[in-house]
């Protein structure tokens, strides 16, 4: 749309608003939700569900209302997705873009309490927005982060090339951890230097130069891929050392009626 003077119309502002207005409902909704007897017959589900079938609640129904209404929020979101792409493309909803991140953000902030799977989605987005930066930056010294994708660049260049420098560099730092008994750590510089050693004996120059062609700009870091990795990261991070994500679940007891006493 255009305005009066011939201005584009604010649909952003106005998505915004949506949004953030439908995001507070439907928390306050899921929030009632949680705490309602519906609620704790799907918590003793996931928890075992054995002994909830034994106490007479049918699985399949829940477990088919949780999808259905799981499955309305979703298409709440991808309504406002849709509106905001202005279209779809078969590349919009590739398993790394869409799927991956929503399980990042799952997971990084803590499953079964909706604060958790806000503060994931935050990390993700920020995360999302700053590699974009970073990915516009590598075409101009002008904008921001500039030197910063320059850095990577650099250090990407330095890794491709110049592979047994860095499996020595590993292999130090994975020693001196093992001399301060941080085996975990140690074990994983270890393996990172060993697979950089066989990329020095598996891959020469001319292996480089085809997939990084000097008519595309030669060797330069692919920042959607190290964004991947970074995220994937995280997640290996905290499956194994926060498994419980930043924020994890907090159990949920109602309040005992208050008792009535009568006078005599």
């Amino acid at each position: 749309g255009i305005d009066l003077e011939g201005r584009a119309a604010p649909y952003m502002l106005l998505l915004s608003i949506m949004g953030i207005f439908t995001a507070l409902v439907v928390w306050k909704v899921l929030d009632i939700l949680f705490k309602s007897p519906w609620g704790r017959i799907l918590r003793s589900i996931r928890e075992d569900e054995e002994v909830a079938q034994h106490h007479g609640h049918d699985i399949f129904t829940h477990k088919a209302r949780s999808l259905a209404l799981g499955g309305a929020i979703a298409a709440l979101a991808g309504a406002f997705w849709a509106w905001k792409l202005t279209g779809f493309q078969p590349s919009f909803m590739s398993p790394a873009k869409s799927t991956f991140l929503v399980w990042a953000a799952f997971i990084i902030g803590g499953a079964g309490n909706n604060k958790g799977m806000l503060i994931g989605a935050m990390i993700i987005t920020l995360t999302e927005f700053f590699f974009n930066v970073l990915v516009a930056a590598q075409g101009s010294s002008t904008l921001p982060l500039a030197d910063t994708s320059s850095f990577i660049d650099e250090k990407f260049v330095w890794m491709v090339t110049s592979p047994l420098e860095v499996a020595s560099i590993f292999f130090i730092i994975s020693v001196a951890l093992l001399f301060l008994r941080k085996y975990e750590f140690s074990e994983v510089f270890f393996w990172f230097s060993l697979i950089f050693i066989v990329c020095h004996f598996v891959f020469d120059d001319r292996s480089i130069d085809l997939v990084f062609p000097e008519a595309l700009g030669g060797i330069k870091a692919q920042m959607t891929y190290i964004k991947l990795m970074l995220i994937g990261l995280l997640i290996m991070l905290s499956l194994k050392h926060n498994p419980k994500g930043l924020l994890p679940e907090v159990p949920y007891r109602p309040e005992r009626p208050k008792e009535v006493v009568k006078d005599e």
